[in-house]
């Protein structure tokens, strides 16, 4: 066999799975990818990339309906269940408290059929409500499956940074047909500790306020939990990972056992699986022979844990140079935070500042103050634009443009803000976060390899998949050899070598080999 067919398969296992089938008996057949943070991406659900890799969202389309009143459209919502000609509809209490009471709340299917729904009930202590409307038409029903809790002490990792999905309504069609987007993320916390709301589950997808409400699913298309909130300004780091920008929800578990405590009658969902993540547990160690991430010596090892670091800056104190060593030489960038610790942090705003997150990331983030010379001109900022939205560090594939028309108007005044203070201060500002974002690939990256792999699929051009793709160019010896072809030495960061990259051919040219280096040039040229 050739080298080129060996360095695929390389890269091909270096996403080794993190996504697991449901059934036993399609698990060994399963084709297994990694959706990482890093490469977060939000996508129409009826694209061919969407048909190729998550062939279930064309169904969680058809379940989610959107939640309106009047012309606004207030968030996203799913079909529950299904008794006779009755269906019950789930989205968030309270985007239904903010509504206008005195107007009806229309729910709007897939494919554009509204109806109204005056039976609205809110499930206790939850940030849940269900609606029941009466339809003849044949609707699907969600299948659900329960996550495990406390993922962040399972060993071998199976469950931390699990892909998950979410979908949800970003518009209507002049038809009045919503319009869907799926986002990517990943599973970073799922405790069984009580939180205000039911907000125990913790991931990683970026989401507008319309998906709140929405369903939260994996790649077979069970939905394991109800999208809360997004929160892009709190700053994760557990095991070693970065998170920027973080989402809550409420697992699929929790619900239905309140919904039931408040129903005369239990509702047994046939589409409900319980447990049967165990058997991916099983599969996994397995196959992985013992492999976990201990060998990285973090897990096993309590000097690691969140309580101790926190317990060295109690004692040593914030500047002491023991945090640093013991974090990144000892316990490899790897801490341990409880799924309590993380789903507390990202709820609660006055914990999440006292929290070892944030102290982290004060520590080894700095802010830069340059004081301009008296007679030098502060160039005012560039005009707000209603496509794109400058949010630097978001990878996210289209998401900019879903929330550009809302921003429009504040990005204006906030810019206007920004550049009064700059002439009151003939300073510069910059601060320059601890937790460490640049491993992500920017939007224009994730895009150019989307198109990519559709060529590949639809008219078989040799060129590297979507996954082997996102490698290549987040690949620190690649990289650096564009930017010194000699001695390979990198400057700057990976991701702003390709922000500020303004050539289609050198995403081509981190590619191993000639003829996909030019199939590549004339795809992304044509």
């Amino acid at each position: 066999m050739s080298n080129k067919f060996f360095l695929k398969l390389l890269v091909t296992f270096s996403f080794i799975p993190l996504l697991v089938n449901h059934a036993k008996a399609d698990i060994k057949k399963n084709e297994y990818y990694k959706f990482m943070a890093s490469v977060n991406f939000s996508i129409d659900p009826d694209s061919n990339f969407s048909k190729r890799y998550l062939p279930q969202s064309i169904k969680l389309k058809e379940i989610s309906v959107a939640i309106k009143q009047g012309d606004k459209l207030l968030g996203t919502g799913f079909l529950l269940n299904k008794e006779e000609d009755i269906y019950t509809i789930l989205t968030s209490r309270e985007i239904l408290e903010n509504s206008n009471k005195d107007n009806l709340i229309e729910i709007v299917f897939f494919d554009g059929n509204t109806y109204t729904s005056s039976e609205i009930k809110y499930i206790k202590n939850l940030d849940l409500a269900s609606l029941k409307i009466r339809s003849d038409q044949n609707y699907e029903i969600g299948k659900f499956k329960e996550l495990p809790v406390n993922i962040n002490f399972i060993n071998d990792e199976v469950f931390f940074q699990k892909a998950l999905f979410n979908i949800g309504v970003k518009s209507f069609s002049e038809e009045n047909k919503p319009i869907y987007l799926l986002n990517s993320g990943n599973l970073i916390a799922n405790t069984d500790y009580n939180i205000p709301k039911g907000y125990q589950l913790i991931y990683s997808n970026r989401s507008s306020e319309n998906f709140i409400g929405g369903p939260i699913f994996d790649r077979n298309g069970f939905i394991v939990g109800v999208h809360s909130a997004y929160d892009q300004n709190k700053k994760l780091s557990p095991k070693g990972e970065d998170f920027v920008g973080v989402s809550q929800g409420i697992p699929i578990n929790l619900i239905l056992q309140r919904i039931n405590e408040a129903s005369d009658s239990n509702n047994a969902n046939k589409n409900y699986i319980i447990n049967d993540y165990d058997e991916e547990v099983r599969f996994h160690k397995k196959q992985s022979s013992g492999y976990s991430r201990t060998v990285m010596g973090a897990l096993n090892d309590q000097s690691c844990s969140s309580e101790s670091i926190q317990e060295i800056i109690n004692t040593e104190g914030e500047g002491s140079s023991k945090i640093g060593f013991t974090i990144m030489n000892k316990c490899m960038g790897n801490i341990i935070f409880s799924d309590k610790e993380i789903a507390e942090s990202v709820f609660f705003d006055d914990v999440y500042k006292k929290s070892l997150h944030n102290i982290i990331n004060n520590l080894y983030g700095r802010t830069i103050i340059t004081k301009l010379e008296p007679n030098k001109i502060i160039k005012k900022s560039a005009p707000c634009e209603k496509k794109i939205v400058e949010y630097y560090g978001n990878p996210n594939f289209l998401r900019e443009s879903i929330e550009a028309e809302n921003n429009y108007e504040t990005c204006k005044v906030n810019r206007d803000k920004n550049y009064q203070a700059a002439l009151e201060a003939n300073t510069i500002k910059k601060y320059i976060p601890g937790i460490n974002v640049n491993h992500i690939v920017p939007e224009k990256i994730v895009k150019s390899c989307i198109k990519l792999d559709n060529y590949r699929f639809e008219e078989r051009y040799d060129v590297p998949g979507f996954y082997s793709c996102l490698y290549y160019a987040s690949d620190t010896n690649r990289v650096s050899k564009l930017v010194d072809p000699i001695l390979g030495k990198m400057k700057g960061s990976i991701r702003g070598f390709w922000e500020n990259d303004t050539s289609k051919d050198n995403l081509c040219k981190t590619f191993p080999y000639d003829s996909e280096k030019r199939a590549c040039r004339f795809l992304l040229n044509r």
